[in-house]
């Protein structure tokens, strides 16, 4: 119901907004030009297979890895969860994660891990460090390499 109102009210201010001469020509002028881009975008990913097995095949490889992080996460503390389900636990704290205004959807994304976690059954002593462990493991540990392969690339001229 929440999501349903909030979207009604977006579409109630943009319709009084496209009312306006203005408001039709900041639409006319800018979100035509970029709907017309991601389009074209779109269409040349899609003519090319390469690229669309490219594409959808490292998103399956990334949700995969971060899925098996979890997962021997869990294990790591002796936990007996099932691979299934710690995926399903995965792929929901992940859009939570998603859905949270923090940056990588940080403490909504540990509360929705570790919450799901529980309700599969697996004891709070076991899920609250296996998810410490994870998060530091993909979201912590890689910003200190990232951040020199930025400052590397800054140097070089490369970016």
């Amino acid at each position: 119901t929440t999501v349903m109102l909030a979207a009604a009210g977006v579409l109630a201010v943009s319709g009084l907004v496209m009312l306006t001469p203005w408001g039709r020509r900041i639409f006319l002028r800018n979100l035509i030009p970029a709907l017309e881009r991601a389009r074209d975008g779109v269409v040349g990913i899609a003519t090319k297979p390469l690229k669309v097995v490219s594409l959808f095949g490292g998103s399956l490889l990334t949700t995969m890895s971060y899925l098996l992080a979890l997962y021997v996460s869990v294990l790591a503390f002796r936990g007996t969860a099932g691979f299934v389900d710690v995926g399903v636990v995965y792929l929901t704290g992940a859009f939570v994660a998603s859905a949270a205004p923090t940056p990588g959807g940080l403490g909504a994304a540990e509360a929705a891990y570790i919450a799901g976690l529980t309700a599969i059954g697996t004891p709070s002593a076991i899920a609250v460090p296996a998810v410490f462990l994870f998060r530091l493991a993909t979201f912590w540990l890689p910003v200190a390499p990232g951040w020199a392969a930025l400052s590397f690339l800054r140097r070089s001229d490369d970016l």
